[in-house]
């Protein structure tokens, strides 16, 4: 069974400084098993994700490499992303930095009733 995710919240905005030496390391992931593509960096001043990628949409964010150079630029904001199909369905996860400093997030939907509709 395939799956996809979404990214459902991206406030996390990067210093242009900070979006080069993104760029420039994404340059380097080509040789690699499982490179990230270029895509992911390629606007300013927020990361745009390249909902093309599906299930490995959020790779970038679990490297060591990434997350160094994000936490070295004191960034803010977050980027939280979802599944509503496959395996994981269900499932919403996310990252939050303060300050450069980055904690993981694990999210949930909330269903209500709405009433006169």
């Amino acid at each position: 069974m395939s799956w996809s995710i979404a990214c459902v919240e991206n406030t996390l905005e990067v210093p242009e400084a900070c979006g080069e030496e993104l760029v420039n390391l994404v340059e380097t992931f080509d040789g690699e098993e499982h490179p990230v593509d270029l895509d992911l960096w390629s606007y300013y001043p927020k990361l745009e994700f390249n909902d093309d990628h599906m299930e490995h949409m959020d790779a970038a964010l679990y490297r060591d490499d990434v997350r160094e150079i994000l936490a070295k630029h004191k960034v803010n904001g977050r980027v939280c992303f979802g599944s509503l199909e496959g395996d994981n369905a269900g499932r919403f996860w996310g990252f939050e930095w303060t300050n450069g400093e980055l904690r993981d997030l694990k999210g949930s939907l909330q269903w209500a009733v709405v009433d006169g509709e």
